[in-house]
This record gives structure tokens, sequence and C-alpha cells, in this order.
């Protein structure tokens, strides 16, 4: 090289210091180091999340000293860069059309010979296969067994049925019995039965039995287990479990009527055929449709249940099992079970004969021994007993159709002697405690109406703290041809007012649904004191 040229070189600078760390050595300078310059800041054009939310002035400049991030020791961080608007919409199309498309071939698959046949008929022929779909589910909401697919195919209502099934203490399988549910919503209902109506209400089953014959799965060779009586327990306690309504209204149907609409489809199916199972799950429906304040077309299932139970003639049955060498105990013990259940059932009513004879006696007749108290007094008494019962029962457990009855049965044993400021207490509390359990059981709804219509009959006054307690049951709600055949309140008042209309003689439809329409179409009228 020319040394006139490397004369006219400039001499370089030494590297540059950043906090203690040199680009290109390994070392820090000495403290004879001449002073450094400041590289030129690097700047990114998109600041990271961290600076976005903070909206910070000073963005992060690619590891130079004066960034945000590296000067407060932070990871710069960005976001994956979004997906365009366009192809998200284009996404959530072709994902609704998959699962529309995988429901079609379920429902092929799961079809029938014949209804698959058809359906692969309908699709040969139609050039919008989804349509063909949409046409399908149409048809089967006119259906009364309604389709699985929905819940089967949905991963929360999966999820929902898979914790329902880890806190039941008895599992059993929803297939072959019922199509309504999964298994774990149909274990759930099973175990809630046996904890409550088949404690006390309705004690009918051997839970051993049932269970272990549900378990095997084969609903051909059962004695004491059966598709209709299943879809009956559910429909029942589907009005109770919380979890029952949640699944409900996550499914956009209400489960019970749909396990109740099964049940009947069985017993369309079994032709009359008596059995045991039978019988329990007719009584069963009876009971789900009292419930819900249906009970006058929920009679002809309890009827057919009883005329069934004379033609299988058990207590000959039982003596048959015992006079057998060896004994038939299995047979005599399931067939005593079912007899004494039905018998509960139908005196359920046995512990309400102190009100039956004190409704026809004047309230101020002497009462007792010494004669230190009257007919009222008395009724007051039982009254309170009941209603401080009942409080303390709900306050705990869920409701059910015996509460419901027995409010009533209090309520109309208050509404003559309502001028008792003391009663008026009582009779709040009742009404509080029916409208509570309305949200379970429909009937104490209806039966808040009757007992409406019962004060206004009576000629009485609703007390004020109490009509709070009747938002969603007044006379605007009553349903037009009520059915309810529950017997009347025995007071000639009730007669009387039912009597008065001349266009309406035949005394042999009067019930409580009468009264209550009655009660609705004249009550604002005046014809009779409004309550």
């Amino acid at each position: 090289m020319d040394p006139q040229e490397s004369r006219r070189l400039v001499p370089i600078l030494p590297a540059q210091q950043i906090s203690g760390y040199i680009f290109g050595e390994d070392h820090s300078p000495g403290p004879s180091s001449p002073p450094h310059r400041l590289r030129k800041r690097v700047l990114v054009a998109v600041a990271c999340e961290g600076c976005r939310r903070k909206k910070a002035k000073v963005r992060c400049f690619s590891l130079i000293e004066d960034g945000r991030c590296f000067s407060k020791s932070e990871a710069c961080s960005y976001e994956t860069p979004s997906v365009p608007v366009a192809v998200q919409k284009k996404y959530d199309i072709l994902l609704v059309e998959n699962q529309q498309y995988r429901e079609l071939f379920d429902a092929i698959n799961k079809k029938s010979e014949c209804e698959a046949q058809e359906l692969f008929n309908r699709l040969r022929s139609s050039d919008q296969p989804l349509a063909v779909l949409e046409s399908m589910r149409q048809a089967e909401v006119l259906l009364p067994k309604p389709s699985t697919n929905t819940w089967g195919s949905d991963p929360r209502l999966a999820f929902f049925d898979q914790k329902a099934l880890e806190s039941s203490v008895i599992q059993v399988p929803a297939k072959p019995w019922t199509t309504v549910a999964g298994d774990g919503i149909v274990s759930e209902l099973i175990t809630d039965f046996f904890t409550w109506d088949n404690s006390y209400m309705f004690p009918v089953l051997d839970r051993i039995t049932f269970v272990d014959e549900m378990r095997a799965g084969d609903d051909t060779e059962v004695k004491w287990c059966s598709p209709l009586l299943v879809n009956a327990i559910c429909a029942k306690r589907c009005l109770m479990v919380e979890r029952g309504k949640q699944f409900g209204v996550m499914t956009g149907r209400n489960l019970s009527e749909a396990f109740l609409a099964e049940a009947k489809s069985h017993f369309e199916s079994e032709q009359g055929r008596p059995s045991i199972p039978t019988v329990q799950g007719l009584l069963l429906i009876y009971l789900t449709m009292a419930a819900t304040g249906k009970d006058r077309a929920g009679l002809i299932y309890r009827l057919t249940a009883y005329e069934m139970l004379k033609q299988l003639r058990l207590e000959a049955r039982y003596k048959t099992a015992k006079n057998n060498v060896p004994p038939q105990t299995h047979d005599m013990m399931l067939t005593s079970k079912t007899l004494w259940g039905i018998f509960l059932l139908e005196r359920i009513d046995e512990n309400l004969i102190l009100y039956t004879l004190l409704q026809d006696m004047p309230i101020d007749i002497p009462f007792g021994v010494p004669y230190s108290s009257t007919v009222k007094d008395l009724c007051i008494q039982h009254c309170r007993h009941d209603i401080e019962i009942i409080g303390s029962f709900i306050k705990k457990w869920p409701t059910n159709l015996m509460i419901a009855h027995q409010l009533y049965i209090s309520m109309q044993t208050l509404v003559p002697i309502l001028d008792d400021i003391a009663v008026q207490d009582l009779f709040t509390k009742s009404c509080r405690m029916a409208q509570l359990s309305s949200g379970s059981v429909r009937l104490s709804g209806v039966l808040l109406q009757a007992t409406q219509a019962f004060v206004w009959a009576m000629e009485k006054f609703i007390p004020e703290p109490a009509r709070q307690h009747l938002e969603g049951w007044t006379q605007e709600t009553v349903e037009k041809d009520l059915p309810m055949s529950f017997a009347l309140p025995p007071r000639g008042e009730v007669m009387e007012v039912l009597a008065s209309d001349e266009n309406d003689q035949e005394c042999s439809i009067w019930n409580l649904g009468t009264l209550i329409e009655k009660w609705a179409m004249l009550s604002m009228t005046g014809s009779r004191p409004s309550s």
C-alpha cells in the first residue's frame, strides 16, 4: 500500500459499551477507555403487548437501553397475528356445516333399517342434503320419542352428564331403558328416587334387585324393571332435581315431559300386558301429572294401574311363593313390598283424619278433657304444628308432592277462621311456602289458586301480608278448562256458589277445578266478595 494513502486513513474508535457489555468482545473496558458514543436507536414497527397495554411513549428498541422493556428487565411479547375476518367467517361456516353432516350421518347410522333406507333415498333424489336434515328434524319434533343426537354430540352436555354420573351414588346405564338422557342424568334421577320417593312416599321397589336388572342392560330378560318404569321414575324426579332442570334448559326442552312421553310410548307398545313394573310405572305417571296440576288427565293411568293390579292377583302369588318348597322368599319380599308401597300411597291422607272430623263442627264447641279448648283452638294448634315442620323441612331438603298437599290442607282449615290475627300469620306463612314450592311442584301454585277461590266462596278476605306471595297465581293466570279433579272443600258455602249458576247444573263434574274457574270468572264482577 502506498505510504501516502495510509497516512490519509482516519483512526477508528474503540467498541461501544452498553451496560458493561462490549459488542464483539467478551470483557469490560479498563478505566482508561475513552467515552463511548451511543448507537442509533433501532425502531421496531409494532410495539409489544406490554407497551401497548401501558400506552408507553418510550417503546422497546431492540435491546437498546432507553427502550421501556429493556430498562424494566421485561420480556417483549407479541400476540400471534390475527386471522383475517373473512377467513374466520369461512371457518365458522365450514364448522357448522361439518357438524350438520355429522348429524346426518349419525341419523342414518342409528335409524332402523327402514328409516335409514328412506333417508338414503331422499338424499339421492335431492341435491341439498342439509335440506333433508332439516326436514328430518322437523319430523322428529312431532314424535313422542325425542332424538338423542342433540345432547349426545354436544361436548358441553357430555361434560355435564359426566359430572352427574360422578356425583351419583347409584350408577346405571341409560340404554336400553331410555333415550331421553345419558348415563349421568339417569343415574342421578334413579339415585334421587331411592333417596326420597322409595323411602317413604312410594316404597314399592327393592333397590338391589332393580339396580342389578338395570345394570344387566337386557330389557327382554327382566322381571322387576322395565323401560316404562325407568322413564316414569325419571319423569317424576326431574321435577325436583336441579341438574335435571338445568340439562333441560341446555337442550331446550322440558326433560320431565320428555321422559313422560317416552313412558307413555312404552305403555302403548305393551298393549295392556299386565306386570308389576307396569303397575308401578303407571302410578308414577299419575303422580307426575298430579304434581304438574294435571291430575284429571292422569287419572286414567291410576285407574288402569288398579285394574291391572286385580289381574295380577298378587295376594295369591304371594301365597304360592310362600307354600313352595323351599319358599321363594325373594319373590315373597318383592311382591309384599309392592302391595305395601301402594297401600301407603293410597293412605297418604290418613293423618288428616282429625282435620276431617273438625271441619264440620262449629268452631266454638268445647273440646278436650277437661274442656280447656275449643275446635278453633285445636285447628290452629294442628295447623301451626304442620306449618312449623314443613318450614324446617324445606330449609334443608327439596320440596315434594306431599308438601304441596299438606300446605293446602292447612290453608283450607284456616280459611273459615281467617278473621283471627294469629290465623292470618299462619296463613301468610303457608302462602309463602306454597309459592316457594311452586317452582318445582306446579301443583302448589294451582292449590294457591284453589285456596283463593275458597276464601272468595267463604266471603273472607286474603290478609294483606299474604298477597305478595300470590304473585303469578291470581285470577288472570287461571288456565282455561283446568285439568284439576281434586275434591271440593266440604263446605256448604262452596256448594252454594257452584249451584248459583243456573246454566251449570251438572253436579257430577263439580270439583276443585270447577271452583277455581268460577272464582276466576266471577270474582271481578262483584257476584261475591273478591279475595
